[in-house]
């Protein structure tokens, strides 16, 4: 009986804390282990590096295609370059120039 009281009195005040501990349980765990929780966030940080890094990439690449584009610009046309392009589109070399193939393209 009197054991019976003693859980009438405090049983609800433990049940409340139990239930406001799995409460705070499920949330903590959402913020760690969630869609949008900290392992996630460690995941897109670790993927906009990697972006980062290729958008590094593409930018000096296309500052190299933009300085190959300003010498072939009808303004200044830079001779050697000229060269270069007509040669590599037509397929054509001169007896006294060698030709050394240092890309993907193989010659036809």
């Amino acid at each position: 009986m009197l054991f019976r009281a003693r859980v009438r009195t405090w049983g609800p005040s433990v049940a409340l804390w139990a239930v406001s501990a799995l409460i705070t349980g499920y949330f903590a765990y959402g913020a760690t282990r969630g869609d949008r929780g900290l392992a996630a966030r460690r995941e897109y940080r670790r993927e906009m590096a990697g972006l980062d890094s290729k958008l590094a990439d593409l930018r000096a690449d296309r500052a190299r295609w933009e300085k190959r584009d300003a010498l072939l610009s009808a303004k200044s046309v830079d001779a050697d370059l000229l060269s270069e392009e007509s040669h590599k589109l037509l397929d054509f070399a001169g007896a006294d120039e060698v030709v050394i193939f240092d890309g993907p393209q193989a010659p036809r």
